[in-house]
């Protein structure tokens, strides 16, 4: 395990409504990922990180104006990538894709559901755990998904998406670590969340600071060790 490098991912969801891009920056510069995660990515944000470009040549966008965009930025090469929509065709945009960043691949997953604000919007979210749950049973690598899942870690539908994949939660054993709603620290909770497969070992995690949206980011460190 000594020469297995060892992999930074970032997770932000920066708030589509958010026109602070500097805090972020400062943050992508001061804890300098590998990989960059941006929940609520709308394409004025994506404008002002144009020159991400150059130290993250690899990415994979749907920038929204609505709360739903994403973008993943990578300085390792995609070996697959994809857009994908958990549940039905309308149901948020995921990013899903292979990168190979040492010995061996692993599979980066990064999901935004729906959140559960009405009972349809509810089971919508459920139906994308079922699809993002049957896609990494499916996984032949080791998987990392980084999500704002809209679920805290007591919800039964979490229980169930770890139980249903085998995916552990990499929080565990590393305190509280609440990452929404920002600056409201009585109803603080766990929403933003880093999952992590067989064959992957995580280092350290921790919430970073705030970056102008109603969510904390999440900084997590990981070796990938093989399927």
């Amino acid at each position: 395990t000594g020469n297995l490098p060892t992999l930074r991912a970032l997770l932000a969801n920066v708030n589509a409504d958010n026109r602070d891009a500097e805090r972020l920056r400062r943050l992508i510069a001061a804890s300098d990922p590998d990989m960059i995660l941006l929940l609520e990515a709308t394409p004025w944000l994506l404008d002002q990180l144009r020159d991400l470009g150059r130290r993250y040549p690899h990415h994979l966008t749907e920038p929204r104006e609505d709360p739903f965009g994403i973008a993943l930025f990578s300085r390792h090469p995609f070996v697959q990538s994809q857009i994908v929509h958990f549940g039905d065709a309308i149901s948020p945009p995921a990013v899903m894709v292979t990168i190979n960043a040492g010995e061996h691949p692993f599979a980066l997953i990064g999901v935004h559901p729906w959140p559960p604000v009405s009972a349809d919007l509810a089971e919508g979210r459920n139906a994308q755990l079922r699809a993002l749950a049957t896609q990494v049973r499916q996984s032949q690598i080791p998987v990392l998904v980084l999500g704002d899942l809209n679920l805290s870690p007591w919800s039964p539908w979490f229980a169930r998406l770890l139980a249903d994949t085998g995916l552990r939660d990499s929080r565990r054993g590393r305190g509280l670590q609440p990452s929404w709603p920002a600056g409201w620290w009585p109803l603080w909770i766990p929403i933003d969340h880093a999952l992590f497969s067989a064959g992957i070992r995580i280092q350290h995690r921790e919430i970073g600071p705030a970056i102008g949206s109603d969510h904390y980011p999440v900084i997590v460190d990981f070796q990938v060790s093989g399927p």
